[in-house]
């Protein structure tokens, strides 16, 4: 997993995830898909990294509920307007058909996830970015 804030030329996948234990996981997992792992536990963190590096990111995976100014769907939609190459798929402990106007994501994973879930939603994103990897 890269240090926080450390921009490169590498892809990544971006996780905003508030519960630590989750986010520790989630990098941990999604650190063998191939891009680098960066993982903050806000979305208003998240929109600060993708401002100085959102063109390397690949992938936002983020849950809907985080504290702060923004929330994960706040995020995803920022992301769709500003970084529309970035994939999103957005977690939640709320049922999908409950949440409105969510609209700006690729992916939804409903928690609780399986290790198997969350790494098969970031490579069906990353596979559906880039055709040719298939």
């Amino acid at each position: 997993m890269n240090g926080v804030g450390k921009c490169t030329t590498e892809k990544k996948i971006l996780i905003v995830e508030d519960t630590d234990y989750l986010r520790l996981l989630m990098a941990e997992v999604l650190d063998s898909v191939g891009p680098r792992v960066e993982a903050l536990p806000t979305a208003d963190e998240g929109y600060s990294f993708l401002q100085k590096c959102g063109h390397n990111v690949a992938v936002l995976v983020t849950d809907i509920r985080t504290p702060g100014r923004l929330d994960g769907v706040d995020l995803a939609r920022l992301v769709a307007s500003k970084w529309p190459h970035i994939r999103v798929v957005l977690t939640s402990g709320y049922n999908a058909n409950s949440l409105s106007n969510l609209d700006t994501f690729d992916q939804f994973l409903a928690k609780p996830w399986s290790i198997d879930q969350l790494r098969g939603a970031v490579l069906k994103v990353l596979e559906d970015a880039d055709p040719s990897s298939t």
